[in-house]
């Protein structure tokens, strides 16, 4: 409840610190996926995308429920919070070969981590590749994030808040 109020009050670095205490204190409670997942939000607003990664990672490992897909996940994603650099061919497979409801989440991480390893033109031919798969799929989406993520590697936290 801590978090939350802080959060509300606006005093981001309160609200990030409680929500650490309370996982900190009750790591058994079925709340800790949401404290990270707000965790993850705050470190989104203070510009730091790795940290956000990173807090999306212990959201999905904290889950209870038996899915062993959100182990793999969370694994993948610490791993790209690291900076592996293997691990744009990791999604990549992911995307082919892995749990069938979390493919579509492995695809775009596949082409956002090209991006982030400035490797633009096989991240343009990556994300070509999932229009062609799925045509009527939305990549608004996906569009708007890049746009984000940008915006935050380039220094400019307020404008990606303000653009997603």
């Amino acid at each position: 409840r801590e978090g939350l109020a802080r959060m509300q009050a606006g005093d981001l670095p309160g609200a990030l610190a409680a929500f650490q205490q309370m996982v900190r204190d009750q790591p058994d409670s079925e709340f800790v996926p949401v404290a990270h997942a707000l965790t993850a939000r705050i470190h989104w607003t203070h510009g730091e995308p790795m940290e956000t990664v990173r807090a999306f990672a212990r959201m999905f490992a904290s889950v209870k429920d038996a899915v062993p897909a959100y182990r793999g996940l969370a694994q993948s994603l610490e791993r790209y919070a690291k900076g592996d650099t293997d691990v744009a061919d990791t999604f990549a497979r992911q995307a082919r070969e892995g749990a069938e409801g979390f493919r579509d989440i492995y695809q775009y991480l596949a082409a956002r981590s090209l991006l982030e390893q400035n490797r633009f033109e096989a991240a343009r031919d990556a994300l070509a590749e999932l229009r062609r798969r799925h045509p009527d799929g939305d990549f608004g989406h996906i569009v708007e994030l890049e746009n984000a993520w940008n915006l935050l590697r380039n220094g400019q936290p307020a404008e990606a808040l303000a653009s997603t």
